[in-house]
């Protein structure tokens, strides 16, 4: 039964055009009714307090650079740089989602030659700048050996015209 909710809320979540309810009331031979169905996605909901996912680096990122605006070439190099992080999972595990975000902006910002973090940046994100220092160490060092690792992907990725990165 559980399994059978379960679905209903994964393909709703995960789905542009989810299935119809009727369509797992079909699935379940009609041994639960609609409004049963409903009730039990509800309350599956309500027991996992509508948190469906966590907050991902590149969403912090994301919010920070609408609370303080900043060039897109600061924003795809920040959005690059935490994605080079997936790469290599050791350095990273310690660091929260809005802390490697924020420390990839720094990198970024400093790159393009602005000043890597400001007031408004802190209040942003709650952070100051000694407390990313360790996370930023780890981001500069992997950004700066991305030339040498053997997936290519992102480096690929990035290289697109949409990304406006070479």
């Amino acid at each position: 039964m559980f399994r059978c909710y379960d679905g209903i809320i994964l393909r709703k979540y995960e789905e542009i055009y989810p299935p119809d309810i009727n369509e797992f009331v079909y699935i379940t031979d009609d041994t639960y009714t609609k409004q049963q169905v409903l009730r039990m996605e509800h309350l599956i909901l309500k027991v996992l307090s509508f948190d469906l996912s966590v907050p991902t680096t590149l969403s912090f990122i994301t919010s920070y650079c609408s609370l303080c605006p900043v060039s897109d070439t600061v924003l795809f190099l920040a959005m690059y740089i935490s994605e080079l992080s997936l790469l290599e999972a050791d350095p990273y595990m310690g660091f929260l989602p809005s802390e490697k975000a924020a420390s990839a902006l720094a990198i970024a910002r400093f790159e393009q030659e602005l000043e890597p973090w400001t007031q408004e940046l802190e209040d942003a994100s709650g952070y100051k700048l000694d407390q990313l220092k360790m996370c930023i160490q780890e981001l500069k060092r992997t950004y700066c050996n991305a030339p040498n690792l053997p997936q290519k992907a992102i480096q690929d990725k990035y290289k697109e015209h949409r990304w406006t990165l070479d």
